[in-house]
């Protein structure tokens, strides 16, 4: 790091929270820094960060400023293999933060991880938690956050790897934002159960979960009442959850 930012924790705690989190608004950042002086003392110790090259800026939702490491940052936090922000998807990106920020703060949620780190990893998913012991076994859940539709061989090829045995997820909630790609979702899971042996394998209809919620395009939202298909049926994230 520059030699003028070098004796500041700050500025490194800052590059390590983005380096978590991926890409964060000024105001949530400076509570997940916890820092003890203005917002506005704040802001210029992010802008010199920026004038610096380490992180790169963005205005989204009202013209809220979101912040991400550059290549700079990410190599800082010793993330040199890792998945950048991607500008032409940063759209995803945010939501996906917000999502996860959000289902974090379920009591049947124990922790969870954002991938920044897996440059490469085709089937990643978008982020992943760990639910408590008394939930679902504390068994991984993979998180999907959909903004378009995919192609359907590329979905369907998807379902299929999270339903091999070897799969490190229990289960995969898709939370989907328009009504057509959840339908479609919807036919892709009975197209790829079709040709499954109940008795021996995996369906998608019981591991997978399709969550239709218009509303992550919000900065605010709550997901447990959104409509959702699981096990062949439309329920509630509410109901599945047990809350």
């Amino acid at each position: 790091m520059d030699k003028m930012m070098m004796y500041s924790g700050t500025y490194e705690d800052i590059i390590q929270t983005l380096a978590s989190w991926i890409i964060l608004d000024l105001t949530t950042l400076l509570k997940k820094v916890d820092y003890n002086y203005s917002h506005q003392a704040f802001a210029k110790r992010v802008k010199k960060l920026e004038d610096f090259g380490y992180l790169a800026s963005v205005y989204f939702q009202n013209y809220r400023k979101y912040l991400f490491l550059t290549e700079k940052g990410l190599a800082e936090a010793g993330l040199n293999n890792a998945w950048g922000v991607n500008k032409e998807i940063i759209h995803h990106d945010i939501i996906t933060v917000n999502v996860f920020q959000y289902l974090l703060k379920l009591p049947q949620v124990k922790e969870g991880r954002i991938y920044l780190d897996l440059a490469g990893a085709d089937r990643r998913p978008d982020c992943a938690l760990t639910m408590q012991p008394n939930f679902w076994e504390g068994k991984e859940l993979a998180i999907e956050v959909e903004i378009t539709q995919k192609s359907y061989d590329r979905v369907e090829n998807k379902f299929r790897d999270y339903m091999n045995k070897d799969s490190p997820y229990s289960k995969v909630l898709y939370i989907i934002q328009k009504t057509p790609v959840f339908e479609a979702y919807k036919r892709s899971i009975e197209r790829v159960d079709f040709h499954v042996d109940a008795m021996k394998n995996r369906r998608c209809q019981d591991n997978i979960i399709l969550l239709l919620a218009p509303e992550i395009k919000n900065r605010q939202f709550d997901l447990m009442d959104s409509p959702a298909f699981f096990e062949g049926r439309i329920t509630t994230l509410r109901s599945i959850f047990h809350q």
